[in-house]
């Protein structure tokens, strides 16, 4: 054999070698993508059954409120239907509607039935404060039902008002002919609750609505997603 057809000989050999070894290491890097993607697979589909675990407890507390709110609201003489609808007008759409429920409970429970159907009354001026403070108003309806059923003017004043225990006592003691001494826990809510809504209508009256701003659409196309 010729030296130049050896040489053609090793060239090739040396050659397909370098060719198969690309071709080894390209099927080595496709087989660990393929278990990248696969791993990834399994991740999705453990993500997808935590996400749909989560819903259904989700879905069973929501449950577990809006029976008690519908309850709640019947007991009181109210169609749950209708109160709902009025907090969700007066909240101008911008309150979840297991958060205004939930509201609503704990308000019969923390202080009565009559104050939480007080509720849409005073949800009119939270949604000027909410919008006047960059507030949450989830967050200020919260405060007005905890404040008023603690009797606590400090949690009151998340509300950017200054309440007056001693007056609001005694204001109402005035109107319905009793002593302040005499008051329940309960009166002594109501007179504080009276004193809070006159205070937010005084503070607010000057505030344009907040129906119908680009803000409140926005937040309450947010809220609709959430509903």
């Amino acid at each position: 054999m010729a030296s130049s057809e050896l040489n053609i000989i090793i060239n090739a050999k040396d050659n397909t070698k370098g060719v198969v070894g690309k071709i080894g290491g390209s099927l080595q890097k496709l087989g660990k993508v393929a278990t990248v993607a696969a791993g990834a697979a399994v991740a999705g589909v453990a993500a997808v059954g935590v996400g749909i675990v989560k819903l259904a407890k989700d879905a069973a507390a929501v449950e577990g409120v809006q029976n008690a709110f519908e309850g709640i609201a019947e007991a009181s003489g109210k169609s749950a239907d209708a109160v709902l609808k009025a907090l969700q007008e007066q909240s101008a759409g911008m309150i979840a509607n297991r958060d205004l429920m939930e509201s609503y409970n704990k308000a019969a429970q923390l202080v009565s039935k009559e104050f939480a159907n007080q509720l849409p009354d005073a949800l009119q001026y939270v949604g000027k404060v909410a919008a006047a403070t960059g507030q949450d108003m989830g967050f200020l309806m919260d405060s007005l039902v905890t404040g008023v059923g603690r009797l606590s003017p400090m949690i009151l004043d998340n509300l950017g008002i200054q309440v007056d225990m001693t007056q609001a006592m005694e204001d109402w003691a005035d109107a319905n002919g009793r002593t302040v001494d005499s008051m329940s826990k309960t009166e002594q809510q109501a007179a504080l609750m009276a004193q809070v809504l006159g205070k937010l209508e005084d503070n607010t009256a000057a505030m344009p609505e907040v129906a119908g701003s680009a803000a409140a659409s926005f937040e309450a196309f947010k809220i609709t997603l959430q509903n």
